[in-house]
C-alpha cells in the first residue's frame, strides 16, 4: 500500500472506530497486568494512559492510528486486516505512546553491578565477577 493509500486508511471512519475499539482493549488489559515487576516510572505511564484511554478512546485515537499502520501487514490488509492484528498492535505500541523511555523497560536485576570497564561494559550479576567469568 502507498503513502496516499495508507494516509487515506488512517482517516477512514470505519477503521479509526475499529482502532478505537483495540485501544479500550488494551486499556483493560494494562490495567489488569501485573506492574511489580515493572520500573515504577514505566508502570505509571502506562497505567495512566490506560485510565485516560479506557474513559475516553476516541481523543487517543490520534495517537495509536499511525503507528498501527507502520505494522506493514497491518497496512497493507487495510479494511482486511483483523481486529485482533490490530489490538495486538496497539498492545506492542503501548510503551510508545504512553511515553515510557528504554531506560524504563527493564528492571535491573537485584543482583546487577554497574557497569564497570572489565566487561566490555555490559552488566552482570556481581557472582560472576568475583568468579572470574564474563
Amino acid at each position: 500500500m502507498g503513502f496516499l493509500e495508507t494516509s487515506d486508511l488512517a482517516m477512514a471512519a470505519s477503521f479509526r472506530a475499529r482502532v478505537a475499539v483495540g485501544i479500550t482493549r488494551a486499556a483493560s488489559s494494562v490495567l489488569m497486568e501485573d506492574q511489580s515487576e515493572m520500573i515504577y516510572a514505566r508502570a505509571e505511564k502506562r497505567y495512566q494512559l490506560a485510565t485516560v484511554a479506557l474513559r475516553d478512546p476516541v481523543p487517543r485515537v490520534d495517537l495509536f492510528v499511525w503507528p498501527v499502520l507502520s505494522n506493514a501487514s497491518i497496512a497493507e490488509k487495510g479494511l482486511d486486516a483483523s481486529d485482533s492484528d490490530i489490538e495486538y498492535q496497539i498492545g506492542q505500541i503501548w510503551d510508545l505512546v504512553s511515553g515510557v523511555t528504554r531506560a524504563e523497560m527493564i528492571k535491573p536485576s537485584e543482583d546487577a553491578v554497574p557497569v564497570v570497564p572489565e566487561t566490555g561494559g555490559v552488566i552482570v550479576p556481581a557472582e560472576a565477577l568475583d568468579s572470574g567469568e564474563q
